[in-house]
């Protein structure tokens, strides 16, 4: 006999659901993300979409991506000018509004027969960069402490892209207009705020690395069009910085 996979337990959780409305509407992150959350939290059989969702894997973030990644994929239909990075010329962004949920549903029920499978096997994967600002002042310290090589091993890096934290060029810019820079020459050059008033510890060539491990039960890999597709998938909508530097 086969056994039935388990529920994911917060699949049917309103409480859930109105918590990730919560957090994606913090500082705006992304109001249309917030705007669904709040409307699933409400719908039981929206809820029940997304029980086949892996164990550990939060479930709004699965059912978002799955759209994103057929929207990604060229699938025509309104709710696709809810996603500014989507837009043709011409086009202007749709305003979110008492019509917008109800597009959302009509999208799922169109596509369920490439959500289900989507929510089913995918998992959420590293899809932001920008934390290897952390990295590359954490790293330099370490190596300034001891005057040894750095043998770095990274738990669930995915498609190892913090692994590489040492091929991209940094910028961190202070308040006052102070400015760091660092890195080799990359055609990607990552930007962060700095606080305080101490430098941060990025010295302008970043210390050497004599190993790399990234231990990944869900490697993507970055031939596949449809990896790749996913982990833009996983990022969420209004940010177009995001994407364009994930690209």
């Amino acid at each position: 006999m086969t056994e039935t996979a388990p529920e994911n337990r917060l699949s049917r959780s309103p409480d859930y659901w109105r918590y990730f409305a919560g957090e994606a509407a913090k500082g705006g992150d992304c109001p249309l993300y917030a705007h669904l959350a709040e409307a699933i939290a409400a719908d039981p059989e929206m809820l029940a979409l997304t029980v086949t969702a892996r164990r550990g894997q939060p479930p709004a973030n699965m059912l978002f991506a799955a759209v994103h990644y057929i929207l990604l994929g060229g699938a025509e239909h309104r709710l696709r000018r809810f996603y500014s990075h989507l837009l043709r010329p011409g086009e202007t962004e749709a305003a979110i509004g008492p019509e917008t949920y109800g597009l959302f549903r009509d999208f799922v029920a169109a596509h369920r027969a490439e959500i289900d499978p989507l929510i089913a096997a995918r998992v959420t994967n590293t899809n932001e960069v920008r934390r290897a600002s952390y990295l590359r002042a954490g790293y330099a310290e370490i190596a300034r402490a001891t005057g040894r090589k750095l043998h770095i091993v990274e738990l669930g890096p995915s498609a190892g892209l913090n692994l590489n934290w040492d091929r991209y060029a940094y910028r961190y810019v202070h308040a006052g207009g102070r400015v760091l820079e660092g890195g080799p020459r990359s055609r990607l050059t990552i930007e962060s705020e700095w606080r305080g008033e101490v430098p941060p510890p990025v010295p302008a060539e970043p210390p050497a690395v004599a190993a790399r491990i990234g231990l990944e039960l869900n490697p993507v890999d970055l031939a596949s069009a449809e990896d790749r597709r996913w982990l833009v998938a996983l990022l969420w909508p209004g940010r177009p910085e995001r994407i364009a530097r994930m690209e």
